[in-house]
């Protein structure tokens, strides 16, 4: 049978991003940005055992459905867990969607939370920042002070109570999304960059699953992940002190592909969460001792981290390519990515390029469009591609 070859498609996406500091400022309206995101770099770090970090990263993921929390069995509430911040974090209010109830579910959400900060470690430390009660006929967005705003690091995040009472341990309690705003310090990347090989847990124990990364100068990530005997394939990129990639295997003879988002705590952990079969699973590594290695460690040095993922047939994700808001100027920070980019090309002249100009919901869509096409064009102009 002939073997077409295989078409790589490098998709950029063209963000935009605001010309202000990378501090998050806490501003009137809707335009507030939520610091308690996971894609903000805000992640469970310790919870009840057995540990469902799942639950908890759901209730960080943007997303205002209601789903059941990590309650483990024979352990009713109350439910304790600690969120590390990617930066030092001054909060002025927490708040949560509007609550939907029905059915089964009805008067099992949270009912009282409790949230305590600490600025030394996510052991000690803790002092109350706020405590409420949510109300499940308020059909709106609810929000709740801090009465005495202060810079932390660590909040432990306490479920008190629901509305109505456990019948036994299994009788699940349901959360949806908790939301946080403030200001932000900016966020710093990891001392050594994402470089390492950590050992991933399972539960509380530790595996002999690995996670293999390593960042050069521009910010590309490339790596590869061994999941019990499955070897995947990494590349991603690194902005704001946060690490995107995609890993990639084979698996049935098909290419599967998996998005993730990790950051490096600052025990030195990695921490992240991935999207795997339609649902969000969250994985932690402790560094791995010294002298491990994976299939990656023994491979040949790139010098183009994209150029050597397209060749493997893989993803290549990057950042870091930005416009001001609602201008078609590059700013210089994009340069290091665009270089990137263009030297694999060069490289790699079968490629076939597709450049994607995209902005943010303000504006009208005519409006919006035009300025994607626009931001689309100077990319190219920039690259000497026709």
């Amino acid at each position: 049978m002939k073997r077409t070859p295989l078409t790589h498609r490098l998709a950029m996406m063209i963000l935009a991003a605001s010309s202000s500091s990378a501090s998050a400022q806490s501003t009137a309206g809707p335009e507030r940005q939520n610091l308690l995101g996971w894609a903000e770099g805000a992640f469970t770090i310790r919870t009840p055992s057995p540990p469902r970090t799942e639950a908890h990263v759901v209730a960080l993921d943007g997303q205002p459905a209601t789903t059941t929390i990590g309650v483990p069995k024979n352990a009713p509430l109350p439910h304790e867990f600690v969120i590390e911040l990617p930066a030092s974090t001054t909060f002025t209010s927490f708040a949560v969607p509007e609550i939907g109830e029905f059915g089964p579910a009805k008067g099992r959400h949270v009912k009282t939370v409790e949230i305590a900060g600490s600025s030394e470690s996510a052991e000690s430390g803790f002092s109350p920042l706020a405590g409420f009660e949510i109300q499940i006929e308020k059909k709106a967005p609810q929000e709740f002070p801090v009465h005495s705003p202060r810079p932390v690091r660590w909040l432990k995040v306490r479920f008190l109570d629901r509305f109505t009472p456990q019948t036994s341990p299994a009788d699940p309690v349901l959360f949806s999304e908790l939301m946080g705003y403030g200001a932000q310090e900016q966020k710093q990347p990891p001392e050594k960059g994402f470089n390492g090989v950590w050992t991933l847990r399972r539960g509380y124990e530790v595996s002999r699953n690995l996670i293999e990364l390593r960042q050069d100068e521009s910010g590309q990530v490339t790596g590869c992940q061994v999941l019990g005997g499955q070897l995947s394939k990494i590349s991603g990129s690194v902005e704001d002190g946060i690490v995107r990639w995609i890993s990639t295997s084979v698996q049935g003879g098909r290419n599967v592909s998996v998005p993730s988002i990790a950051r490096i705590t600052s025990e030195g952990e990695l921490h992240g969460v991935s999207s795997f079969h339609g649902g969000l699973q969250t994985f932690s590594g402790i560094p791995a001792p010294q002298g491990a290695t994976t299939p990656c460690s023994e491979a040949p040095e790139s010098e183009n981290a994209v150029s050597a993922a397209l060749q493997a047939g893989l993803a290549a994700v990057l950042y870091g390519i930005h416009f001001d808001v609602d201008s078609d100027v590059l700013r210089p920070d994009a340069a290091p990515a665009l270089e990137q980019i263009l030297e694999a090309l060069e490289m790699n002249p079968s490629i076939a390029v597709i450049i994607e100009g995209h902005t943010d919901s303000d504006g009208s869509d005519t409006h919006n469009l035009d300025l994607s096409r626009r931001r689309a064009a100077a990319v190219a102009s920039k690259s000497r591609w026709p």
